[in-house]
């Protein structure tokens, strides 16, 4: 029997209110210039889903034919009618998972070492052997999400809202998951199931510093955002230009930003631009020269078979990406995050097929399946 725990892929952090209002993007509030058959494509599938994407905005990128657009729908904040652009900040959520992963591949390919590496040389020596069954827990284990560690740690906070959240957040440093670890937390034979983790992501991270012996932050400076000229990709909204910040929304009411994502900034820390992203995934499409490249390759290698099914797609393990099938476009493979905060949701598709990157960037968060039908028609575009 095969263990699925899906939550909804991304990094869901509230427990859902159900969507009692359906948010619309009205077509007077958009900045697609309608100048080319692409634009008019994308245009006409927001035409027919924009009363089912539920989100005050949306930043859309698409990388086609070697050229690159970008369009905005809606508001950066509710009432202003002015629609996002390529330059303007969303926080990007769970997509931070894959700058986790990639840094870590660059991390192993430095010490020379590979996936199958323990983790235990990392930490510190108080903490038992992470094991279950005789299978100890591995860098794979960690980037494909089978290592039996909880999507959350037990010792994590309970939170109702955003405010809350935060904090909880906040207060969860290096001593409280450490403590978390002594108790050897693995649940099942580590490579046996898929169990969605922001636990294993925020260890990662942990393990990062602890090799290098600098911030989270200071790594994915030095090792991805300044070779690939992420100039907009932040840990901080302090960092960024906050006359360019787009409002997170639930349910049709603002919520707080996500900032200080301490010991589990690895799981979800990262705020961006469509302009990054789309640059991100155009640098994961075409991966440079020298071993950052070759990270980036072994990122989106698939390493567990079994597909979970979510009803309109599937996906399966890939080590620090997920394999993406859409099921009405089944004949495709796209290397595939998603991400999802507070008040934002994010989607960023790769297919290797066509040589396309899209990126869909939501000011709203939303769990329903409504956006999926929207999604697929981006899909049909990138692929024809």
């Amino acid at each position: 029997m095969q263990k699925y725990i899906w939550p909804l892929l991304a990094l869901t952090l509230f427990s859902c209110k159900k969507n009692t209002e359906v948010l619309d993007v009205t077509t007077e509030k958009f900045n697609n210039p309608l100048s080319s058959g692409i634009d008019s494509a994308v245009h006409a599938a927001y035409l027919k889903h924009k009363d089912s994407v539920n989100t005050i905005g949306m930043s859309i990128g698409l990388y086609k034919n070697g050229k690159i657009y970008n369009y905005g729908y809606g508001e950066t904040v509710k009432g202003n009618k002015t629609p996002p652009n390529e330059k303007t900040f969303f926080e990007i959520g769970s997509i931070t998972k894959t700058y986790t992963a990639i840094a870590t591949h660059l991390m192993l390919l430095e010490k020379k070492q590979t996936i199958n590496q323990t983790i235990r040389e990392l930490l510190p020596d108080s903490i038992p052997v992470l094991q279950k069954e005789g299978v100890e827990v591995t860098f794979k284990h960690l980037l494909n999400h089978t290592s039996g560690i909880p999507y959350f740690p037990g010792n994590f906070d309970i939170f109702n809202t955003a405010e809350e959240l935060a904090e909880s957040i906040k207060i969860y440093d290096k001593n409280k998951l450490f403590s978390y670890l002594k108790q050897n937390p693995v649940s099942f034979k580590p490579g046996e199931f898929f169990e969605y983790s922001n636990t294993t992501y925020g260890l990662m991270g942990v393990l990062l510093e602890e090799h290098y012996k600098k911030s989270y932050s200071k790594i994915l400076q030095e090792k991805i955002f300044n070779p690939l000229s992420l100039s907009e990709t932040k840990t901080l909204i302090e960092q960024t230009d906050l006359t360019r910040w787009s409002k997170g929304y639930e349910d049709g009411e603002p919520v707080s930003y996500l900032n200080d994502w301490s010991v589990l900034a690895g799981s979800g820390v990262l705020k961006s631009t469509l302009h990054d992203v789309l640059k991100y995934g155009i640098a994961n499409l075409m991966p440079p020269t020298g071993l950052l490249g070759e990270a980036i390759k072994q990122s989106h290698q698939v390493s567990y078979l079994p597909f979970s099914d979510a009803g309109r797609f599937k996906i399966n393990g890939r080590l620090g990406w997920f394999q993406y099938i859409n099921n009405e476009v089944p004949n495709s493979r796209f290397i595939f995050h998603n991400g999802s905060t507070g008040g934002f949701n994010s989607e960023l598709f790769i297919s290797t097929e066509t040589n396309t990157v899209l990126v869909i960037l939501f000011n709203t968060r939303y769990t329903g399946s409504d956006r999926q039908g929207f999604i697929r028609d981006l899909h049909k575009i990138m692929l024809q």
